[in-house]
């Protein structure tokens, strides 16, 4: 529900986000980089100038045509890129799945299917789909760029040696072309981490496929502290994510790092305060304290009369001293049974009803 409520902010900032996609193309007819370059989600090819010239299809729309159009490819890819925005990768490779069967062949959806299991954290799946494209295609007709994503795949995979043999291809098929020339750092960057078995920085994007997809929360907890910390809409994005996670933890660290307006952060507390996880509701308190007088009391008083968790009670107790020192205290030498949580939020109420 965190995650509700601040991917519908992240909608609102879809122009901002979509700043952060790149179309690439290559001058040929090999299957492009449509994937891996620095920004954290899937970058697709732009659709074909018969669909850019449609007016703004809705998803429903953009599914019909996927099913039954005589080419899905460029609805396909325009439904995905808006997937993406709403952080709705899972569906994004229904899509592309859908898409593919209808068109088995057609390589820019395998290779837009291929950045999908990158970006939700299953690169091992993207290794495997994009070893199958470059066997289909042969490695002489795939750009340069999309095998060096794969080389940087499998360095991120623990998969040195095979990262080496990818990066030895690029160099005696591709030795020659402008890509390569241009990306002479990058490559020896990556190959100096296919030596050393393990990449010497992990991209924006790879951080958010660990927030999405790693299987340990602790890890998933590292990425979005990480990712909190490049700020703007990444971050929003990236707590977003961390708002659905399974684990309370980090939907607890999702609710204390969220960079959101005044005007937006009652709904946060009011969700928080709400979660099953005691975790997430004292990050919730905790965020209440930031709250005006008037928003505190219609949040924090009823959330203190139905508290049966201690900790949380404490957490709300002191939010609420927070915003008014001088209200009721407790006695901590009192047990907080029911009739003592029930006067308290009464005193709360009373006083601030006056």
């Amino acid at each position: 529900m965190v995650g509700y409520i601040l991917k519908s902010m992240l909608r609102l900032s879809s122009a901002i986000a979509c700043l952060l996609l790149a179309a690439c193309s290559a001058p040929d007819t090999r299957p492009v980089q449509s994937f891996g370059a620095n920004e954290p989600s899937l970058v697709a090819p732009p659709p074909s100038a018969p669909l850019l010239e449609m007016a703004a299809p809705t998803e429903a729309e953009l599914r019909e045509l996927i099913a039954h159009a005589e080419d899905p490819v460029p609805p396909c890819l325009s439904l995905i890129q808006q997937l993406d925005l709403e952080e709705r990768l899972p569906a994004a490779r229904s899509v592309l799945d859908q898409a593919l069967s209808r068109v088995p062949d057609a390589v820019v959806l395998q290779v837009a299917r291929a950045g999908v299991l990158r970006d939700l954290g299953q690169r091992h799946l993207a290794v495997a789909a994009l070893g199958q494209i470059v066997m289909q295609q042969g490695a002489d007709r795939i750009h340069p760029g999309l095998l060096f994503e794969l080389a940087e795949l499998q360095v991120l995979e623990g998969d040195g040696r095979s990262a080496l043999a990818t990066l030895l291809i690029i160099r005696q098929m591709h030795g020659g072309e402008d890509w390569v020339q241009a990306h002479g750092a990058d490559l020896t960057e990556l190959n100096r981490a296919a030596n050393n078995g393990k990449p010497l920085r992990l991209r924006m994007r790879d951080l958010m496929g660990n927030l999405r997809g790693a299987p340990d929360p602790t890890v998933r907890t590292a990425a979005l502290l990480e990712l909190n910390r490049v700020g703007g809409v990444l971050a929003a994005r990236a707590v977003a994510v961390a708002g659905e996670d399974v684990d309370p933890l980090v939907r607890a660290s999702a609710v204390r790092l969220a960079q959101i307006d005044a005007v937006s952060l009652p709904d946060l507390v009011a969700v928080g305060l709400a979660d099953e996880a005691p975790a997430v509701r004292c990050a919730a308190a905790l965020r209440a304290s930031e709250l005006q007088r008037e928003a505190a009391t219609e949040l924090l008083v009823p959330a203190l009369s139905i508290e049966e968790i201690d900790e949380c009670y404490q957490a709300i107790q002191k939010a609420l001293l927070c915003i008014d020192p001088l209200g009721p205290s407790l006695d901590p030498t009192l047990l907080l049974t029911q009739s003592v949580r029930a006067a308290n939020a009464l005193s709360w109420r009373q006083r601030w009803s006056k």
